[in-house]
């Protein structure tokens, strides 16, 4: 992709300054250039025809237009001159983080009757003929003095907010990527230790993690090499997965090779050009690239785990090996700690509530809201007779309904009232983003139904897509009610709570057009008081999930 580069900040995609001035045109009838610091200009394709593209094409004029950015630049405001006879002159910068970052410019034609004078100036000054200056000013209005000053109102103001939505978008990525990192490791923790069972044979352990392992670290073969700590012999046992060149006593052979090194406390062997070195060629024949990390427990070492040949050709670096040591530090905790799974699914809860903290920070009226809507949306599934695996994806699915609104600009986000019609359609994409930073994380894929459409209605009069009745997935009808529940019984800073009476003539109401008429029996079968008063209020220990051991710190 190419770039419109600013200097020491992140780049703006050429593709947003090209929309942002093709709709500055649409909504001003003025073609524009953006420049940036370096003082370099960026103009849409077709807009030289324009009396703008005349002045940038002409390297008198242009430099005249240069002259208003440099100023513009270093004011940080508007600048309005005259350009030449007839010709006016407006260049807007816009601010990023408190610094401009370019300047939006576009050359007028002045007040009516001023097509004249500018055409012979034009000509005079501008390297055409007087015949081309008056092709180039037929399609332009006339911009009288009170006309521009609004125009250069705009310009800032229009710069600034598409500034603040590319931020916005460029936040929502980094979220949705960094909780796809970090959630690889714990997913991979997660698959090996379902698997582990105490009475299961040792190769069949090593089988499911060697499997498991291969399609994290894309490589061909992977090989277990291990000494089973409840049977004696001298040798290690191996496992193979995938493609792996050597044999068994091949693989012996390396063992025995890197033993003393690993057992000193070597932390992994890297070897990305294995036929270069006589160390690595003769132990490895016919081996491109190879990572040896020890399975080791304080100074004890249960074996070593050797990874063969990145796929494409590819080397490994250390975010491979610290993938690798991440299990083979664990393998023995494994071995000794069967809880181990619990740990890593609190583990894994505890990311999810440390992003959902993210959004509960920004604004002290809505701190604690999604760990409600999800208590509330588990009571309401289980009330209902679900099965427990759906019942923790609804659980999940509350906890992260709102997590969207991390793309939602604060100022609309934190606005001290209602909202305007145009404020609420911006805040009615939070669905689609949260959906957006979730579809990258695999492991919570199923949640997203519940993210997506926890704000649709039965009667097609929701969002974002418009479903209704069945077409509306359970569990978006299921949080959308606990959504509501927890919204009109919780204080706002335009309005104070709703009384526990209201609400509930308000949710009869609403049944059959809003809210599903199932989820409203469960919850009104347990009962609004003790729905309400069962959500925790104070710190404490609150369960996380239906799973057995599982507590976390409650809400602030």
């Amino acid at each position: 992709m190419t770039t419109f580069k600013l200097p020491e900040q992140k780049p703006v995609p050429t593709e947003s300054i090209d929309s942002w001035c093709r709709e500055l045109t649409d909504l001003t009838g003025l073609a524009f250039a953006a420049w940036d610091e370096s003082l370099r200009f960026w103009m849409p394709v077709g807009f030289s025809t324009m009396l703008t593209g005349l002045v940038v094409g002409s390297d008198p004029l242009r430099a005249m237009m240069r002259e208003h950015v440099k100023q513009a630049f270093a004011s940080g405001c508007p600048q309005q001159a005259t350009l030449g006879d007839g010709l006016r002159l407006v260049a807007a910068p816009v601010f990023r983080r408190s610094r401009p970052v370019f300047v939006v410019a576009a050359a007028v034609l002045g007040a009516a009757g001023a097509t004249d004078s500018a055409e012979a100036w034009l000509a005079e000054h501008g390297g055409c003929t007087q015949e081309e200056a008056r092709r180039r000013l037929r399609g332009e209005r006339p911009v009288d003095d009170d006309a521009l000053a609004a125009i250069t109102r705009l310009l800032t103001q229009f710069g600034g907010e598409r500034i603040k939505r590319i931020d916005a978008e460029e936040e929502v990525v980094s979220v949705g990527a960094k909780l796809s990192e970090s959630y690889e490791e714990i997913t991979l923790y997660q698959r090996i230790a379902s698997k582990i069972r105490v009475s299961q044979p040792s190769e069949a352990f090593f089988q499911a993690l060697c499997s498991e392992m291969l399609e994290f670290l894309e490589i061909e073969g992977l090989a277990a090499l291990f000494r089973d700590s409840h049977e004696h012999g001298d040798e290690p046992r191996v496992v193979t997965v995938g493609d792996v060149s050597l044999d068994a006593e091949a693989l012996l052979r390396l063992y025995h090779h890197f033993e003393r090194d690993l057992m000193d406390g070597r932390e992994a062997i890297i070897a990305n050009d294995c036929r270069a070195g006589d160390d690595f060629s003769a132990v490895v024949p016919g081996v491109n690239n190879m990572v040896l990390v020890p399975m080791r427990q304080g100074n004890k070492l249960y074996g070593i785990l050797a990874a063969f040949n990145k796929l494409d050709q590819g080397e490994f670096f250390s975010t491979d090996v610290k993938l690798v040591s991440s299990v083979t530090g664990t393998i023995a905790v494994f071995v000794e700690n069967s809880h181990l799974y619990d740990n890593l699914h609190q583990l894994m809860l505890g990311t999810v509530r440390a992003l959902v903290s993210s959004i509960d920070a920004k604004d002290q009226y809505t701190c604690g809201h999604s760990e409600r809507v999800a208590w509330i949306s588990r009571r309401i599934a289980e009330r209902m007779g679900l099965d427990g695996e759906f019942v923790e994806r609804v659980y999940l699915a509350g906890l992260l309904h709102d997590i969207g609104k991390i793309g939602i600009p604060e100022a609309i986000l934190l606005k001290n009232g209602r909202l305007e019609p145009q404020e609420y359609d911006v805040m009615k994409r939070h669905p689609l983003i949260g959906a957006k930073i979730l579809a990258g994380v695999r492991e919570l894929e199923d949640v997203i139904p519940g993210v997506l459409h926890h704000h649709e209605r039965l009667d097609g009069r929701g969002y974002p897509k418009g479903l209704g009745g069945e077409g509306v997935p359970l569990e978006g009808r299921i949080i959308g009610l606990a959504d509501s529940l927890d919204a009109m019984t919780s204080h706002r800073v335009y309005r104070p709570a709703m009384p526990r009476e209201k609400v509930e003539n308000e949710i009869v109401r609403c049944t059959g057009t809003q809210f599903d008429v199932r989820c409203v029996d469960a919850l009104m079968d347990i009962g609004l008081t003790e729905v309400l008063d069962s959500v925790p209020t104070q710190s404490g220990e609150l369960p996380l999930s239906p799973r057995a051991g599982l507590q976390w710190k409650g809400l602030p």
